[in-house]
């Protein structure tokens, strides 16, 4: 495992999905389907049958080391006995949590996947800047294997607020991995982000959707050389010459860089 190049951002917000895009162009708009989104998991058969691998395992790996070895003779000291009471565990409660903890992520991506269209036609597009990154890379090479992202944006607006986001296997290669500054665009639940009364509301139990392009960094891996400030600026401005950006959008995206 690579070092890590910084400390985790914070916690976790789960009810966020990151995504990496190819362009900028890319990163400012939402995809028709989810499914260029989320990644299509293990099938829920395929699950249950790793279940049912797994109770198979723990009870053979009990009986034969923890029975096998039990000594109903008292022939070796008292602690023989707890000694492999508990060592199969040592190997199968990560396997175990490991096993829940897919179940947990599937359920996550499922209500990503079922409340999309509603998402898609109710979220709002906030600009927002990545603060801090956490890339882990692969021992034989280096592909991205976990990324966590800590993303700086206003929401409700003039209320600054952040999200920390993560992704398992997000398809890129370490040169390609969001930095500090880079511009990122945050999708956010718009009935969360306001009371029923209409007034601003914290957006914090609202459902998220960060993207953030993947260009800057595949340009600087092409030419060894890191983008400057008038390159993310220029960005920013093709966006809002395309229409992917109003003039407000673009006006706070643009402050966060010249911050």
């Amino acid at each position: 495992m690579a070092p890590r190049q910084s400390l985790v951002p914070g916690p976790v917000d789960r009810r966020a999905v990151l995504k990496i895009a190819a362009t900028a162009q890319e990163a400012a708009t939402l995809p028709a389907s989810p499914d260029y989104i989320v990644l299509p998991g293990m099938s829920v058969p395929r699950r249950l049958l790793l279940g049912v691998i797994l109770i198979a395992g723990s009870v053979l790996g009990v009986w034969v080391i923890t029975v096998g070895a039990w000594d109903d003779e008292g022939f070796f000291p008292w602690f023989w006995n707890v000694l492999w009471l508990i060592f199969p565990w040592v190997f199968l409660l990560p396997a175990w949590f490991g096993y829940f903890a897919g179940w947990k992520r599937y359920a996550d991506s499922r209500r990503f996947i079922d409340h999309y269209s509603a998402f898609r036609q109710e979220s709002v597009r906030v600009p927002g800047t990545v603060a801090e990154t956490l890339a882990m890379t692969a021992e034989s090479n280096d592909a991205v294997s976990a990324l966590v992202v800590k993303v700086h944006y206003e929401w409700p607006p003039g209320q600054p607020s952040d999200v920390v986001v993560a992704s398992r296997a997000p398809g890129i290669r370490r040169p390609e991995a969001p930095e500090k500054g880079d511009p990122a665009f945050v999708w956010i639940e718009r009935d969360a982000g306001y009371s029923t009364s209409g007034a601003p509301a914290s957006s914090a139990k609202a459902r998220k959707l960060v993207q953030i392009s993947r260009a800057v960094r595949k340009e600087q891996a092409a030419d060894g050389q890191k983008p400057g400030l008038a390159q993310e600026l220029e960005a920013l401005a093709a966006l809002h010459r395309n229409g992917e950006l109003s003039n407000e959008e673009f006006a706070a995206a643009k402050a966060r860089l010249l911050s």
